[in-house]
């Protein structure tokens, strides 16, 4: 319900029906995949995301973890507390993507977003103390509010053929659920083998290779 009451919020000059109606449905599906392989920004920018994701999608569960160690009776509440930090910084980190992406720019924002990864990674490394470790988790409030606020914005752009744009939305979340599945499975290999750090540790030279891999989108 609350969904449905956000979509019919937004105003009906905004929605861009020129633009909706021009867009006509092609003849032939064959060259989907010619399309999205042609397009080398968009592999880029998935490849980046895929190793974004990797790094990222253990890091609230690992968190949890790591205090519940030392809090059992509350592992339930630590776990919610630590997706709740998280959320609260969301919302203003995609109301500020909305005012100021086409002033600032898409690239500069996504690139300050994938760059608070790597460096949250080695935060959670530098203290144990559950405050602190909830204070870092909410910095994931800042990488994935924004993140995830651009990400359209970005995939639009890259997409001239705007009939293809839900084709290219459709392949970069299924690339993007891919890599968080992989992610908890490697990330708690490592703590298996080494402990926590180490994960952190991969998880911070992980997300350093996506920014930097990011940096080679046109």
């Amino acid at each position: 319900l609350a969904a449905a009451a956000a979509v019919l919020s937004i105003p009906r000059d905004i929605v861009g029906q020129e633009l909706a109606e021009e867009v006509k449905p092609k003849a032939k599906g064959g060259a989907a995949l010619k399309v999205l392989l042609g397009n080398r920004p968009l592999l880029v920018f998935a490849a980046s995301i895929f190793l974004f994701q990797l790094a990222n999608g253990p890091m609230a569960s690992l968190v949890a973890q790591k205090i519940s160690l030392a809090h059992e009776n509350w592992s339930a509440a630590i776990t919610s507390t630590t997706i709740i930090a998280a959320q609260v910084v969301m919302l203003p980190m995609a109301i500020m993507v909305g005012r100021f992406a086409d002033g600032w720019g898409r690239k500069p924002i996504i690139l300050f977003a994938f760059a608070m990864l790597p460096v949250r990674a080695l935060l959670y490394t530098v203290s144990d103390d559950a405050i602190w470790l909830f204070a870092v988790q909410s910095l994931e409030g800042v990488s994935t509010g924004l993140y995830s606020a651009i990400k359209p914005l970005m995939i639009a752009d890259f997409m001239e053929d705007k009939s293809r744009y839900n084709l290219a939305s459709g392949a970069i979340a299924t690339i993007q659920g891919v890599a968080i599945a992989l992610s908890n499975v490697l990330a708690g290999s490592i703590v298996d083998l080494s402990g926590f750090t180490a994960a952190f540790l991969v998880s911070s030279a992980i997300g350093t290779a996506a920014a930097l891999l990011l940096t080679r989108m046109a």
